[in-house]
């Protein structure tokens, strides 16, 4: 049983993006805060692996004239009776003590300069989005007026931002099913749900993602650019639109598949056993409702098919009419 349809994450990505994919946006802009945090950021690591082998080197630093200065200090304040070498480690310790005050201090002025830049010299940068640089140069010339320089290199209005403009305007700032091809989850649906959220301060940007699984033709994608295609027109020249149906719907959506001369002949026959079935009279009362338990069951049409073609009777009626096979 697979998973029913798969919500979006509120001001996120959609949840059903497979887990082999990298879910981050864009690195942000390289401005000043961030060169400010990052060299605040290093310089802690570099404390950290100082006093990592404090051992050996602060104590063999201090232990000599540092700590030595320091015991003899102290030891006015000390009863005479205490030893020197008890003073010499108390010495050591005020004085890897102030060390580490020191550079505590100087941590501090630097996360208060990163936090005092002005706010227009930090840049956002976690909802810019922009073509990638090699898909930009292969389908636009350096001369192309839409084209600009960005901090992620060459860029252009992406196709992202098109169908979040195109959704917001005639679907509103959410919707309930969001479709498309399985290809598209990452980047395409992932940047267009990113961009309208963030936006529209609306969360989830669709309630439900159905991606479809690739067509193929010839063991290739069916694609525009490649002119790998099989065209609707030219099947309903010899065949019917309830057999084109059958043959899109009689598979899991997520499947990929094949198309082949004798799929569509298979689904010329199953269309034929689907009305037969419809025409017996009646069947179990409990067909109705298994057969749309299938098509609940994240659209199992191949299920509610057979459940239909075997029991016949008003669930196979209902079956066509839900996916207008008449």
């Amino acid at each position: 049983m697979t998973q029913p349809f798969t919500r979006g994450t509120a001001a996120n990505l959609p949840s059903n993006l497979p887990s082999n994919l990298p879910y981050t946006l864009p690195p942000p802009v390289w401005n000043a805060r961030c060169k400010a945090c990052w060299f605040m950021a290093g310089l802690l690591a570099l404390v950290v692996a100082s006093f990592w082998s404090l051992d050996l080197q602060w104590a063999q630093f201090f232990s000599q004239e540092a700590a030595a200065s320091m015991g003899r200090f102290i030891g006015e304040f000390f009863p005479p009776d205490l030893s020197p070498a008890f003073l010499r480690k108390v010495g050591l310790g005020m004085a890897e003590t102030l060390a580490m005050s020191l550079l505590g201090t100087l941590l501090a002025v630097v996360a208060g300069l990163a936090l005092a830049l002005p706010a227009s010299k930090v840049q956002a940068s976690s909802t810019v989005l922009v073509t990638s640089t090699v898909r930009t140069r292969s389908v636009v010339s350096s001369k192309d007026p839409r084209r600009w320089p960005t901090a992620y290199g060459p860029g252009r209005p992406g196709w992202h931002l098109e169908c979040s403009a195109m959704a917001g305007k005639y679907l509103g700032d959410t919707f309930d099913i969001h479709g498309g091809g399985v290809d598209l989850r990452f980047p395409h649906h992932a940047y267009e749900a990113a961009q309208a959220e963030a936006a529209t301060g609306v969360t989830p940007f669709a309630r439900s993602w159905l991606h479809v699984g690739t067509v193929r033709l010839d063991g290739e994608k069916m694609a525009k650019s490649t002119g790998n295609l099989v065209f609707a027109r030219d099947l309903l020249q010899r065949s019917s639109g309830p057999v084109v149906r059958t043959l899109l719907l009689d598979r899991r959506y997520a499947t990929p598949w094949d198309f082949t001369e004798a799929g569509l002949e298979q689904a010329a026959v199953r269309l034929d056993a689907l009305h037969a079935a419809a025409g017996r009279p009646a069947g179990p009362a409990s067909a109705q409702e298994a057969v749309l338990d299938a098509l609940v069951d994240d659209l199992d049409v191949p299920r509610a098919l057979d459940i239909a073609i075997e029991d016949g009777g008003q669930a196979a009626r209902d079956l066509v009419g839900v996916l207008a096979l008449q």
